[in-house]
């Protein structure tokens, strides 16, 4: 039995108990929270009003026919685009460089490395592309060093498609998602909070009001407007917040600030 897991920046500042709270279910199991399903129609909805282009999906596995299925699964959200293909971690680099993915979905095991090598060599790189690993294996130390390499989501194969597309919206929302076997309570609690709490973004009060006003669908001149400043000092503002963040369009920050409380 497997349980998902999903935390964003705000829970590791809210749950001062040291809990991490679960949503959604993989297998059997059903802890959801309340806003779990809103959060991912919300995704669907907000990109088809503002035009903005589908989550942009590198699929990076050594195995064809498996490459082909998630393709052929994934080409069914209107959310989602599958961009390309690559079966090592030399070619998901150069894939990544030419084809610039929001998102990376790989196996854990490459021919020439890991999942986890990939996304610490993104990270040196400065890569904005998003790391989830979907693997057979879910070993404390490989999620552990997963995490720390920057990866964002982390999967086990037996994983329901539902559960998939519920962690790659969370993944491209800043949140981490995580979905393993339920008996690794270490695994879903304490790494993963602890994980959170050390890269817990830091934006400050101006950022979190531009990022508010952007999700209430304001342009740069409308907020200039409303803070009194110029629309060249919101600009910064915004580039700074997103760029702290890892947000990549006024989708994004929008799906971020209804996620973790911002735009009420």
């Amino acid at each position: 039995m497997a349980s998902a897991l999903v935390l964003s920046p705000s829970d590791s500042r809210n749950d001062s108990d040291g809990e991490a709270r679960a949503a959604g279910s993989c297998g059997a199991s059903s802890m959801t929270s309340p806003d779990s399903t809103t959060s991912v129609e919300g995704v669907d909805a907000r990109m088809r009003e503002a035009g903005e282009n589908r989550l942009r999906i590198l699929l990076v596995d050594e195995h064809l026919l498996l490459r082909q299925s998630l393709r052929a699964l994934l080409d069914t959200d209107p959310a989602l685009e599958v961009v390309g293909e690559a079966r090592t971690v030399t070619e998901a680099l150069k894939a990544v460089d030419r084809l610039k993915p929001g998102l990376a979905l790989t196996d854990l095991g490459l021919p020439d490395g890991t999942g986890i090598n990939l996304a610490s060599e993104l990270r040196a790189r400065g890569s904005l592309t998003r790391i989830f690993i979907l693997s057979a294996h879910a070993m404390p130390e490989h999620v552990k060093a997963a995490l720390d390499a920057g990866v964002l989501g982390y999967a086990l194969k037996d994983v329901s498609y539902a559960e998939l597309v519920k962690g790659l919206h969370a993944v491209i929302a800043g949140q981490m998602f995580l979905c393993v076997r339920g008996s690794d309570e270490s695994i879903k609690a304490g790494i993963l909070l602890q994980s959170a709490q050390e890269r817990r973004p830091s934006i400050t009060d101006r950022e979190r009001e531009v990022l508010t006003c952007i999700a209430h669908g304001y342009t740069n001149k409308d907020i200039a407007r409303l803070l009194e400043r110029s629309v060249k000092t919101i600009e910064k503002h915004r580039s700074n917040m997103m760029h702290k963040l890892d947000l990549h369009s006024a989708a994004a920050v929008t799906v971020f600030a209804f996620n973790n409380g911002l735009a009420l």
